[in-house]
Formats: C-alpha cells, structure tokens, sequence
C-alpha cells in the first residue's frame, strides 16, 4: 500500500528508479520499473521495481534454485539502500527496500524468477483496480486458471498445471485475453473483454485496510 504522505514528481520519481535500475543490473538479468512511474501518473508516492536475479543451485541435500549470493550481498551492503524483508532462500518473495537518504520516499524491489516475470511485472504495475478483478476472473475464464505462490496455474479438474509467464504478452495468451496496454489496465476495461472472450461472471472481492 502507498504511503501518501510523500509524494514527488513523475520526473524526479523516473530519475530515482533509473538510479536504482542502474545499480542491480549487473546483478540481474532483467529489471523492470513497475507501480505508478510505469503508469506514468503525474505525482508518484513510492517506487516499485521488478527484477529477476542471478539463479545458483544451492547445495544440500536437496539442490534448489536460490537468489545468487552476490544479489543477496548487494541488497545487504549497498549504502543508498537498507533492507527491509529478507527472504534469501525463497524466489518468490519480494525484498523491501527503503532509502536511507529520505526515510519517506519507499522503494520496493520484488524479485523474482525470469517465468515469473509476466505475472509479477502485471501485478506489480497495477493499478489495484486491475490486479484485483484479474485474479477474480481467472477461475471464470474459458480455461479455468489460478495465481498461486507468485506462479499462474492451469486448473484442470482435479488437477493444476504450472504456466510459464517469462512476459505479460504470455500471461495475456496464457488467459485468452487481448494484451490490455499499461494505461488501459482498469476494472471496466478488463470486464468488458472478459466478457466478450467467453468468461463467465466473477465476483470483485477487493482488499480493506
């Protein structure tokens, strides 16, 4: 959730983000800004970004794949960045970051994998009026799918299977959605494609705080 008490110009929010961008590209191999600087919206109140880091094959018992350790030292030691949550061993949860320099301003980086990319980066850029009715919809959709542990699931029966969304073009097939530009991405817009592509009626439950 936004923290409206600070807010900054779209241009200044851009030039911050593309710092931040700047410092984890080596360190990635994608990274991309997201929330309302992606939606360029004229006041901006935090910045997101979404990045997939570097993948190891951790050692053990059980090998798994984990964020690269040198991403995991550059969020840990950098000296613009404090972070906030830390999840080392789990690729599908975000890294919290805020700056030191303005304890207001609120920079988010969710990491995760490259096939995750598609989904996170929709989720991410919102707006939630968006997100929201996007999740509903998708058990309403021709081919029932589901958003499940930061990955898009095809329901069949009893059964799920694992979608691969490594962009948003993916994730819109993935649906049978027409692709939905970043600046049309709002509830009626989405209901109404819904609608025309063969979903069936869902029920928006949104988030209170």
């Amino acid at each position: 959730m936004s923290d409206h008490s600070f807010s900054m110009p779209l241009a200044k929010a851009e030039a911050v983000a593309a710092i931040v961008a700047e410092e984890l590209s080596p360190y990635c191999t994608a990274v991309h800004v997201a929330g309302s600087v992606r939606r360029r919206k004229p006041v901006v109140h935090d910045i997101d970004l979404v990045v997939c880091p570097h993948l190891r094959m951790s050692t053990g018992r059980k090998p798994r794949l984990v964020w690269a350790p040198e991403f995991l030292t550059k969020m840990q030691t950098c000296e613009r960045w404090l972070l906030g949550n830390k999840h080392p061993s789990d690729t599908t949860k975000a890294f919290t970051v805020h700056s030191r320099k303005d304890g207001r301003l609120k920079i988010q980086i969710f990491a995760c994998q490259p096939d995750q990319l598609g989904w996170i980066l929709a989720l991410r850029t919102g707006p939630e009026d968006f997100t929201t009715p996007l999740v509903s919809i998708c058990k309403r959709r021709p081919i029932p799918h589901c958003f499940e542990d930061g990955w898009l699931w095809r329901m069949e029966g009893d059964e799920r299977e694992k979608v691969l969304t490594p962009d948003e073009a993916t994730l819109f097939r993935a649906l049978q959605l027409p692709f939905i530009e970043v600046n049309d991405r709002y509830e009626r817009k989405l209901m109404e494609l819904h609608a025309a592509t063969g979903g069936t009626k869902a029920e928006i439950r949104y988030r209170t705080y």
